[in-house]
């Protein structure tokens, strides 16, 4: 279980993979006995990570009888079942549910049916005619958690004719999976959200609504020598925690290689962030010995977790972040920032963010003063000579 949940991370992008042994969340077990103190950090958890967590729909007594649809990271513990009505389903988990299900969906008589058929649902062909059943049915719940299902179960082979099947049908519905919590911004200053030409983000379950950052001055990403890390923008840049929460992962061991160069897709670093209530963020390519955290560490939002780098496959320095679930699925985000848009700033609050635009924190948010040689802003990004070896993520 541990080397599976671990490999759903690598989905969120190439240059995370990871070994076994860096799970960023707390492994899901049987729940322990009644007297066992609850596992946890050593430090109390920032107030707002506290009430996000009190308010995720999996906390709150349930006003009737509901289906439960656990994570797949869960799948060897929970399974999916009828929850009545007065209390939170699996009550034995307490606010640690968030590690355990994924959807609550109120009870209908079809659900019956469907936990009968799912029992009897082992190759993927069944479970894609499950699928489907379920799209007649109008179960649209039951029908995606077996799309995650074969996501998960193909997460080594994204090129796999069955996972691009599954993925096809997953991602009209992940659209509509944002968290109900509006984050800030993980940058300070003005910001670059980079189109994906490639569209790799699109093509795996762990990065679909990931979003690239990086810094502009005139259309260009450096000053100098496009082989200078030194001379680039958003080289060093800090970034900094999207909301109150406890970090989960930090891995800065590997290497910046020189500008232009991208190397394995194992030497990424990278730092994990649970926000509560079943969010986590994601804050890759970072620079190597960076991190200003520790795992298990409580921060809060807008605290510098590190700087800006180019470790692993990309090639240029950039800040790689995805708002994911407890599965690592990629998801949606809502945030609190201002856009450019034709030459004027106006704010966005509980917005995701959109590529190919100029980015910044609210004016009430403190930004660092421009340095010398002009601002950010100006036309798309121009190719800078020499490109890069390899294009990754």
């Amino acid at each position: 279980m541990r080397r599976a949940a671990a490999l759903v991370l690598a989905m969120a992008c190439p240059a995370a993979i990871v070994s076994a042994a860096a799970i960023p969340f707390t492994e899901p077990k049987e729940p322990p006995p009644a007297e066992a103190a609850p596992a946890g950090p050593q430090q109390p958890p920032p107030p707002a990570y506290e009430e996000r967590q009190r308010a995720a729909a999996v906390n709150q007594p349930l006003k009737e009888d509901a289906l439960v649809l656990p994570l797949a990271k869960a799948a060897g513990v929970v399974a999916p079942q009828k929850a009545p009505a007065g209390a939170p389903a699996l009550g034995e988990y307490g606010e640690r549910r968030t590690d355990y299900i994924w959807q609550l969906v109120p009870w209908q008589a079809a659900h019956e049916e469907f936990l009968q058929r799912l029992a009897a649902a082992k190759t993927d062909d069944e479970k894609f005619a499950l699928a489907a059943w379920c799209a007649e049915k109008r179960l649209p719940e039951c029908g995606e958690f077996l799309w995650r299902d074969v996501l998960r179960l193909y997460w080594h082979g994204p090129g796999h004719p069955t996972y691009q099947k599954a993925l096809a049908l997953w991602l009209p519905a992940a659209e509509k999976h944002a968290p109900p919590f509006t984050f800030d911004l993980p940058v300070r200053g003005e910001w670059y959200v980079e189109r994906d030409e490639a569209g790799l983000h699109r093509r795996k379950h762990g990065a679909a609504f990931a979003r690239n950052l990086t810094v502009l001055r005139n259309g260009r990403r450096f000053a100098g020598s496009a082989g200078d890390l030194a001379g680039y923008f958003a080289w060093n840049q800090p970034f900094c925690a999207i909301a109150d929460g406890i970090v989960a992962k930090v891995d800065d061991r590997h290497p910046d290689p020189p500008a232009g160069r991208a190397v394995g897709i194992d030497d990424a670093n990278y730092i994990t962030q649970d926000c509560g209530g079943g969010a986590y963020a994601y804050y890759g390519h970072i620079k190597s010995a960076s991190a200003e955290v520790k795992e298990g560490q409580p921060v809060r939002a807008g605290q510098p977790l590190g700087r800006v780098g180019n470790s692993g496959s990309h090639g240029l320095p950039h800040l790689h972040f995805i708002l994911m679930d407890a599965d690592y699925f990629s998801v949606p985000g809502r945030y609190r920032f201002e856009q450019l848009s034709g030459g004027r700033w106006s704010a966005r609050d509980g917005a995701d963010l959109t590529e190919d635009t100029f980015i910044r924190p609210p004016a009430a948010v403190a930004r660092p003063a421009r340095p010398a040689g002009g601002g950010v802003g100006g036309p798309p990004p121009q190719p800078d000579k020499p490109a890069p070896t390899k294009k990754g993520r």
